[in-house]
Order: C-alpha cells, then structure tokens, then sequence
C-alpha cells in the first residue's frame, strides 16, 4: 500500500481489506508477494479477486490514478488463475474506500504522472480512471471510528 510512495504499511492495509471482506464476504489475505499485488479475496474454495491497494491523503475529482505497470500485471496474474483483477484506493480526505474491477468495462484518460515522493518510479504512464467507473465502499467502524493507516 503506498501513502505517495512505495512504502508498505500492513496495518493500513489489513484495515482497508477488513472493510473489503465484510462487504463483498470473501475472506481477504495480505499476499506473501506484496511488491507484485497486495491481496487476495476467496470464498470457501477458491481465489475471488487479487489487487492493489493504494492511500490517497487528498480527494481527486477527476479520478484515481492507475498505474500501466501495476494494471498490466493484476490483468496478466487474474487472467492466469481465472479471477478478478481489483484496484483500491483508500482516501484519507473523506475516508471512503474506492474499488475498481479491472476487468469491466471503466472510463479512463491517458496520463503520465509524476510522484516526487517515489523511492522507485519518480514517474511513470498510467490512466486516471474517471469517478463514476469507481464503486465507493463508505466508511464505517472498523478500527473502531475512521479507517486509519497508523
């Protein structure tokens, strides 16, 4: 999970896949290979979903930024193994979850983005995907008040 880099932090990220597992009812994990995608979600038999979870301080009207990098391999991981490819984003700002299925169909705008913060990809292509393509997990007490990346 990045907060403007490539820093993991498993607390937040258990946090924000706590909320995922109570509204989708799939068991989530943190993956052992978090540097290739953050988790998984599976019922009783089988793998749901894999994605990547990102934590944005600040609301972006225009949309969420996607990385080509971190979009091509969840595509290439989920189409191997026959599941959804997720990505996530957790606003600071409001403190609503944002997920987007990789797989339907969303709306999005070329970008080449810039994070001076990045310890490994100072910039890199990718796509802001639009709002309305975003489903919106609203907040609720899962750390008992806001969802916390501390």
């Amino acid at each position: 999970m990045s907060y403007l880099s490539n820093r993991n932090n498993e607390h937040g990220e258990r946090v924000v896949l706590d909320r995922l597992s109570k509204v989708t009812g799939y068991k989530a994990n943190i993956t052992p290979v978090s540097h290739k995608f953050d988790f998984t979600l599976e019922d009783k038999c089988n793998w749901k979903a894999v994605g990547e979870i990102k934590t944005r301080q600040f609301f972006y009207k225009e949309g969420w930024f996607v990385s080509d990098d971190k979009r091509l391999l969840l595509e290439k991981v989920a189409d191997t193994i026959g599941v959804s490819p997720w990505f996530v984003i957790h606003c600071m700002a409001n403190d609503v979850i944002y997920k987007l299925d990789l797989s339907a169909p969303y709306k999005w705008q070329p970008k080449r983005m810039t994070n001076r913060f990045s310890e490994t990809k100072p910039s890199q292509w990718g796509r802001i995907v639009e709002l309305e393509s975003w489903a919106a997990l609203p907040s609720t007490s899962v750390d008992g008040g806001k969802l916390t990346t501390n």
